[in-house]
């Protein structure tokens, strides 16, 4: 389901009491962190004044708590209640206790995935509700959206595309289709033909409802309501009314009486159509609080004069429905047995999501492989696991079960093979011995470890209720045991909670509470206090359940069962158990678990194991739990507002990585420097830049020459020293990317038309790449070249001359300690340096000196000079095909043999030694010549890597045809590949979805390319040149800076297809005109952009038929063209 993100003005929760309120409000601002809520959103936790106000009551403090907080934000010094009309208002209401979700019915966890916006989050029904209330809320006018959480309202958000509320719309109350059947226990509009609300019933009976509408589905309310700004001010202007000033806290503090009133039978229902003015006010309308027993005559009086102010107010409005098509309804209440209450079996299918179910075998213990770091605080170790003895995720024994935000541990599993059918597991960390399920079990909030033995038989519930208080009458009493208070509750599914146990349907796990007490040969008065009402012995007030401080009393609750302790399963892990422990240990209730919690543990616990399931995923899978995208996971753990959920990840990456292989090391140190970023909070300037600080040489050296281990060990060292402020945190990235890009380069070693990038390692190594390539000459020339002799004495060294537009300069090498700088794109002669190393001719890691070296290996000096008549980040690849014309020459004068596909990959690895990181399009294109299709296979072929390349079968006159069309158009703008590259290369290990759907769609647009050049359609041509170029945009929106899109502009009714020359940002544009010979149209047209500025010129470019040419002497030296075409057998997956 996809969610849009909609900018509130304010996000308001109403809670009882004040302890909720904080929680709740440290739940929003993660939310806000973590991309759910705009952060400019004003979100507020909002207490109830006083108890039972009713959802009227609460809604109309909550409604003057948010205008008060806007009218001072706006600077106003008193409430300005024309505020509400401006903007959108979200409310929700988290309503009462409930048994089943500790953390309340806002939290309970959805059994279904949502397509949230960050991965650092559960989908739960208060998320749910926001994103129904956003999508309604995108596309209605401004008002108060007022949603209560005691529903679950099931459905695809897709469902809601057509609906909306109407311009004149005063209210609206939102409906469901449900028979009336279902009904009969809700409340239930009566809607007229145009949509207006007739009236609202509560609870009718069968007949009066199938007499309502002839239609066989009637309109049920929801639990979301909708008010117009003249609505919202017209309710906010009671609260200063007698006896309405009761509902809200101004009353409160002033010492009025409270109030209580419902939203819908108190306020509402005033504006439907065939209600009057005496049913109203006499409080006859549906269920309102005024037929209640234990209301004094005075008080109903003071609620009949409220509800004559409401009418006034409200009556000059209309109210209608909206009806939600394709949404189910759920009434979520402990007053019906857990099972009637279980939403998350409205998935589809058992669903396992951001989970880790893993089976220990301690007879066969995990082999590893141990890399060392040290630090000031001891020892810690990374090992590279064999996964012997554990297997992640037991797809088959779990296949139905739902498993959400659990991790499960175990040794032996119990129970049928097939795992506990139609189970539900949610937010637990269970570590134990035996673990046997038996059907349609329910565990929620479990986090225990080393227990013994989890066994619950067929149509079981286990809750954990952490830190809690036991209040008993007016006394608030502190359990007996130190650190974090811990309980379970277990009963049946079927158990109804609040029936006395004298009741003939009252049960105790699924059976009779008689059968309960003869087993365990207890009375009722041993459960129930003797002055408790016959009335209130009931299950939920039963003292059943021990606190679990010693591993005696885990054993007591789970014998509540009818267990046989001696034989089958249980014999082995329970045979120590006493039968008499359980009554002599103090016990407690579901009542003192639920009055008791402390609401902020619950969710801290839950988020506390969110974050350990990710942790093992990553140091397990080298994966985050769910996709291959870490990005999502690092924003939500800044979203957490502590450093020690971000430290955790850094930590569980660092094992990761040291146990990985290259290529997967290189993504985790790459994810690392995601995170990094993100801990610096858009702060410390830009990714890209420069990564050779000295404090980090040692790590990444043992990285590239000791082991990926040790370098993993020495990064996290250096990094310790790095995490102090948001700009050493961006170069603390730097240095990690830079890492990356060196095991990047190991992969090497162990190994622009349509379709670039899709050539970038390690995006080639991973998806494969495809890509057309046309080799040119510029205005008549081949502007890029090299050549080498050998001098007589090798103790000259090497001599560089670099001929430049400005002048030649002169770089003398003499020894290795000159060439070491040869990783730093900013040393001289740079591309020299890295040749010599990929062709063998000089090795730094010997002993030998730079002249011996030379003598060995070239038989003396070597003087090399070369030569681009290309401006320096010109997009066309001259960096590229000059270090293949340096391979070349050095090759050559050293006598190797070589052919042009050795050119090709050597210069591919040469690019990864200077640290670059560039793909091989420009060196197989410039290299090969012609018109020609690249190809490298993705995952499926692994390494060594391997670039193919095979000639586009072209028409005979198509080049001449190009040559009279194409021109090139310099745009005056250098640019810096390498930190583009950098950019798109971060994405990609980010796995970014949108840049992974545009790489596939680039390799597309290659494919189609072929095509189009085979048939000689200069359209056709055209077309997929400025799809490529819209595309460039899409992988980086730097790659078409103003200027670019100004020539775009000034020159498009003379072409028909123009692209950025590769990366973008800058450089040479490629454009195909419309008409032949346009060179002197296109140059009129950039001379009326005006722009001296930017050194404008055009340039005419022709088909380069064959590509790389080495000459000796006046011979051309013969090269052999190897084709291997990976074209065919590419599918452009990730």
């Amino acid at each position: 389901m996809g969610v849009k993100l909609f900018k509130w003005s304010a996000v308001i929760i109403t809670c009882a009491a004040q302890k909720e309120a904080t929680a709740l409000t440290q739940e929003l601002v993660m939310l806000q962190q973590k991309g759910h809520l705009y952060a400019d959103t004003l979100c507020l936790a909002v207490p109830d004044p006083s108890p039972e106000l009713g959802s009227g009551g609460v809604t109309l403090n909550a409604l003057l708590v948010a205008a008060e907080h806007l009218s001072a934000a706006a600077g106003h010094t008193a409430l300005n209640p024309d505020l509400l009309r401006g903007g959108s208002l979200l409310m929700l209401h988290m309503g009462r206790r409930y048994v089943y979700e500790p953390g309340g019915k806002g939290f309970v966890t959805l059994g279904c995935q949502q397509d949230v916006k960050g991965g650092g989050v559960i989908n739960n029904n208060l998320l749910h509700i926001i994103h129904i209330c956003s999508e309604l809320a995108s596309r209605s006018p401004a008002g108060v959206w007022v949603a209560n959480t005691d529903n679950y309202l099931h459905g695809r958000l897709s469902e809601l595309s057509a609906v909306r509320v109407p311009a004149d719309c005063h209210a609206a109350l939102v409906s469901v289709a449900a028979s009336p059947e279902y009904a009969q226990s809700h409340g239930v509009m009566d809607v007229a033909e145009d949509g207006t609300v007739r009236q609202l019933l509560y609870q009718a009976d069968v007949k009066t409802l199938k007499a309502m509408s002839s239609q066989p589905e009637l309109h049920l309310v929801a639990g979301l309501v909708y008010l117009s700004p003249p609505v919202a001010v017209s309710l906010l202007s009671l609260h200063v009314v007698a006896p309405l000033d009761g509902c809200t806290y101004m009353g409160v503090d002033s010492g009025v009486s409270s109030l209580q009133m419902s939203l819908y039978f108190d306020m509402l229902v005033a504006m439907a159509a065939n209600v009057t003015e005496e049913e109203f006010c006499s409080g006859l309308c549906g269920k309102t609080y005024h037929l209640s027993s234990r209301l004094t005559q005075a008080t109903k009086d003071r609620m009949r004069v409220a509800r004559a102010l409401v009418w006034t107010e409200l009556r000059r409005y209309r109210l209608r429905a909206l009806r939600l098509p394709g949404f189910t309804h759920t009434y979520l209440t402990d007053r019906l047995p857990l099972a009637d209450n279980l939403i998350q079996r409205y998935s589809d299918e058992p669903l396992h999501f951001h989970c880790y179910i893993a089976q220990k075998d301690p007879a066969q213990p995990r082999l590893s492989r141990t890399f060392e770091k040290k630090d000031g605080h001891g020892q810690h170790k990374y090992h590279k696991h064999d996964r012997r003895g554990r297997h992640d995720l037991q797809q088959n024994e779990w296949s139905d079960t739902t498993v959400i935000n659990s991790k499960l541990t175990y040794e032996v599993k119990g129970g049928d093979e097939s795992g506990g059918d139609g189970s539900t597991v949610m937010n637990s960390n269970i570590k134990c011995g035996l673990l046997a399920l038996g059907k349609n079990v329910y565990i929620s909030g479990i986090y225990l470890q080393r227990i013994k033995a989890l066994i619950l038989q067929d149509n079981l519930a286990l809750i954990g209720y952490q830190d809690f208080k036991i209040h008993r009458e007016d006394r608030c009493v502190y359990p007996p045991c130190h650190g974090l208070t811990y309980a379970c509750a277990l009963f049946g599914t079927g158990d109804q909670l609040f029936l006395p146990h004298t009741d003939p349907c009252a049960t105790y796990l699924n059976r009779p509470w008689r059968e309960f007490f003869k087993r365990k040969a207890v009375t009722p008065e041993d459960i129930w206090s003797s002055d408790l009402p016959a009335s209130r012995r009931t299950l939920y007030e039963a003292r059943l359940f021990p606190l679990l401080s010693s591993p005696d009393h885990w054993t007591a609750l789970m014998v509540l069962q009818d267990i046989d302790l001696c034989c089958g399963p249980a014999h082995k892990w329970f045979r120590e158990y006493r039968p008499e422990s359980w009554s002599a240990v103090t016990r407690y209730s579901i009542r003192d678990f639920v009055h008791g919690v402390v609401p902020v543990e619950e969710y801290i616990l839950g988020r506390e194991c969110f974050w350990r399931i990710v942790r093992k995923h990553i140091v397990e899978n080298q994966r985050p739990p769910n996709g291959d995208s870490f990005l999502p996971y690092f924003v939500a753990a800044k979203g957490e507002r502590t450093p020690r959920v971000e430290h955790m990840l850094l930590e569980a990456l660092d094992w990761a990585a040291a146990a990985a292989e290259p290529g997967d090391a290189a993504r985790l140190l790459a994810a690392q420097a995601d995170l990094l970023g993100v801990m610096a909070a858009g702060r410390g300037g830009l990714r890209s830049g420069p990564a050779g600080n000295a404090a980090w040489q040692p790590a990444l050296h043992a990285l590239e020459h000791e082991s990926i281990g040790a370098g993993v060990n020495r990064l996290a060292e250096v990094r310790r020293d790095w995490l102090g402020s948001p700009d050493r945190l961006i170069r603390a990235a730097r240095h990690y990317e830079r890492a990356a890009q060196t095991l990047v380069r190991l992969s090497v070693t162990e190994s622009d038309g349509p379709g670039g990038w899709s050539d970038t390692p390690p995006i080639c190594y991973e998806m494969g790449g495809l890509v057309v390539d046309l080799a040119i000459t510029v205005d008549g020339v081949k502007p890029i070249g090299a050549r080498a002799r050998r001098t007589a004495d090798p103790a000259t060294g090497v001599r560089l001359k670099l001929c430049g537009p400005h002048g030649d300069q002169v770089l003398e090498l003499t020894s290795l300690d000159s060439i070491r700088d040869y990783t730093s794109p900013a040393a001289p002669g740079q591309l020299l340096k890295c040749a010599l190393i990929v062709t063998n001719i000089i090795s730094l890691e010997s002993d030998t000196p730079l002249a011996e070296q030379l003598k060995q290996t070239v038989g003396g000096g070597l003087e090399v000079e070369t030569w681009s008549r290309l401006p320096q980040g010109s997009g066309m690849g001259a960096s590229s095909i000059l270090a293949a014309a340096l391979v070349s020459v050095l090759w050559t004068v050293s006598g190797s043999g070589y052919s042009k596909n050795d050119v090709i990959h050597a210069t591919l690895y040469l690019e990864q030694v200077a640290t670059t990181g560039g793909g091989w399009q420009d060196i197989a294109g410039g290299v090969t010549g012609g018109v020609i299709v690249c190809s490298s296979p993705g995952q499926e072929r692994h390494l060594p890597f391997a670039v193919g390349a095979e000639w586009v079968p072209v028409p005979s006159s198509l080049p001449d045809t190009l040559a009279r069309h194409c021109l090139l158009v310099f745009t005056g703008r250098v640019r810096l590949a390498r930190n583009l590259l950098q950019t798109v290369v971060r994405n990609w290990y980010a796995r970014e979805p949108r840049l992974v759907a545009t790489f596939r769609k680039l390799v597309e647009t290659a494919r189609q390319m072929c095509a189009a050049l085979a048939d000689g359609d200069l359209e056709a041509i055209g077309k997929k040149m400025s799809a490529y170029n819209s595309q460039k945009s899409e992988l980086t929106p730097s790659a078409l800076p103003e200027v670019v899109q100004k020539i775009l502009a000034a020159l498009r009714p003379l072409l028909l297809g123009a692209t950025i020359m590769g990366a973008g940002g800058g450089g040479f544009l490629l454009v195909l005109t419309r008409q032949p010979d346009q060179a002197e149209a296109v140059r009129a047209a950039l001379e009326a952009l005006d722009m001296p500025e930017e050194r404008l010129s055009v340039h005419t470019p022709a088909l380069d038929r064959h590509g790389l040419e080495v000459t000796v002497g006046d011979a051309v030296l013969p090269l052999r063209q190897q084709f291997t075409n990976f074209a065919s057998a590419h599918t452009g997956n990730d």
